[in-house]
């Protein structure tokens, strides 16, 4: 008689992590495999949801529209995003603005300061 091999269910969580089966990883276990990861690479240390943080931060930066960023994060609507994440976009559109005034400047003609008149006045007209 031969063994019957187990039977693994798989069910989709809709985890990014998760074990073969599709079921949850736990936690704590992420956390260790991540940071494993990080020094085996040489990288400087960061906590997992900083790279969360870290990729929204490059997206709208790099001039991603929050609902594509929304979408990529998860979160319920735009408004989410930009209530959480309010701090970054004052600093891109800080940034945004001076990049379109140096655009509306930069092909300004240089003038030379006009010469202001002296009126005099005893002078003949």
């Amino acid at each position: 008689m031969r063994a019957t091999p187990p039977v693994i269910s798989t069910k989709d969580h809709g985890l990014v992590f998760c074990r073969p089966d599709g079921l949850p990883l736990r936690p704590d276990r992420i956390t260790v495999e991540f940071e494993q990861h990080v020094v085996e690479c040489g990288l400087p240390m960061v906590r997992l949801p900083d790279t969360r943080h870290g990729a929204c931060s490059l997206m709208l930066a790099g001039g991603v529209a929050i609902e594509v960023v929304q979408l990529i994060l998860g979160h319920s609507t735009p408004e989410v995003t930009r209530r959480v994440y309010a701090h970054l976009m004052r600093r891109t559109t800080a940034q945004q603005v001076e990049e379109a005034v140096k655009l509306l400047t930069r092909y300004r003609p240089h003038r030379e300061p006009r010469e202001q008149s002296v009126s005099n006045p005893g002078a003949e007209r």
